[in-house]
C-alpha cells in the first residue's frame, strides 16, 4: 500500500516488512528468500495455451491487468490497449476490492488476467469451485521491466543487526521456505 514504509516501518509500528522487491531503496533489505513472477490466469474450459505476450490471441481477448505494472506497459508497447481493462493494484478497504480482477474473470467479464503469481495461485485455489482456473507463468520480460522478481524482507535503514538476524533465519530455514 502507498506510504506503508513511511506510516509503519519508519515510526517503529513494525520492525519487518515481508515480500520487499530485491533492491527496493526505501528499506534495508535482506538477501532474497523467494522468487516469483507474473502469470496468465484463465478458465481451463476456454482451452487457451497462452504463455507469452506475443501470442496473437491477446489482440482478440479482453485482458484484465493491473495499471502501471510491467505487463500493462509491455501490452501497450505491443499496441494491445483497446481490449485491456485496467485494475488498481492497491487494496481498497472501503469497497474491499481485493481480488476484483479474478472475480470479473470468473464472471466472464474478461477473458484472461495477468496477475502476480502468489496472488493468482492463491485466488485460483480459493475460486476453483465450478470453473477451474489455469495459472501459467508469463514468459519473457522487457528491457528494464522484468516479469520475474526476487523478494526479501525489509527493515528500517540502519538496522543492520535485525537484517543479520533475519538473514541467519533465511539461511537456516532455506529448505522449509522452498517448500
Amino acid at each position: 500500500q502507498m506510504g506503508l514504509v513511511r506510516r509503519a516501518l519508519k515510526p517503529g509500528l513494525c520492525d519487518v516488512m515481508i515480500s520487499i522487491p530485491q533492491g527496493w531503496d526505501r528499506v534495508l533489505w535482506t538477501k532474497p528468500y523467494y522468487r516469483s513472477a507474473y502469470t496468465f490466469v484463465y478458465p481451463k474450459d476456454r482451452g487457451f495455451q497462452i504463455s507469452s505476450l506475443d501470442d496473437p490471441i491477446l489482440k482478440r481477448l479482453k485482458i484484465g491487468v493491473y495499471i502501471n505494472s510491467p505487463p500493462a506497459e509491455a501490452l501497450a508497447n505491443r499496441g494491445i490497449t483497446t481490449n485491456v481493462v485496467g485494475y488498481s493494484p492497491y487494496y481498497d478497504s472501503i469497497t474491499e476490492r481485493r481480488d476484483e480482477i479474478l472475480q470479473n474473470l470468473m464472471a466472464g467479464e474478461i477473458d484472461v488476467v495477468i496477475d502476480w503469481g502468489p496472488m493468482a495461485g492463491y485466488a485460483a485455489k480459493q475460486l476453483n469451485g465450478s470453473r477451474p482456473l489455469e495459472v501459467v507463468l508469463l514468459q519473457g520480460g522487457e528491457p528494464g521491466s522484468p516479469f520475474t522478481f526476487e523478494f526479501s524482507m525489509g527493515v528500517k535503514e540502519g538496522n543492520t543487526a535485525l537484517k543479520a538476524e533475519l538473514e541467519q533465519a533465511i539461511t537456516k530455514r532455506h529448505a522449509e521456505i522452498g517448500k
